[in-house]
């Protein structure tokens, strides 16, 4: 069972080197006070060593994840990439037609 941890950004990067400012969106925290659930990993605790004087971290149970319902990345169906291809060609060419007439 792998371990998981709650990084919440607490400290805002302004006035921080890009680097830093690069690793929290690469945490995929937006704005302050937002938290994230990922698995442990030593690429993860890497990323926070560099930040954490801007984070708080936690270890969380995995069974208060599923309790939250709480996942790291939502999952795409091909049907949902079928769908959005389809809208994205009907796009096109309308607007195609539109500079043709």
């Amino acid at each position: 069972m792998p371990d998981y941890v709650r990084i919440t950004y607490v400290r805002s990067a302004i006035g921080r080197s890009y680097r830093q400012k690069r690793v929290v969106k690469a945490l995929g925290l937006k704005r302050l006070h937002h938290s994230r659930i990922m698995v442990d990993s030593q690429s993860l605790r890497g990323m926070i060593g560099k930040i954490s004087h801007l984070l708080e971290v936690e270890t969380v149970d995995e069974k208060n994840i599923k309790d939250n319902l709480i996942t790291a990345e939502p999952v795409t169906t091909n049907s949902e990439i079928d769908q959005v291809k389809t809208t994205a060609e009907e796009n096109n060419t309308d607007s195609e037609t539109e500079s043709n007439a």
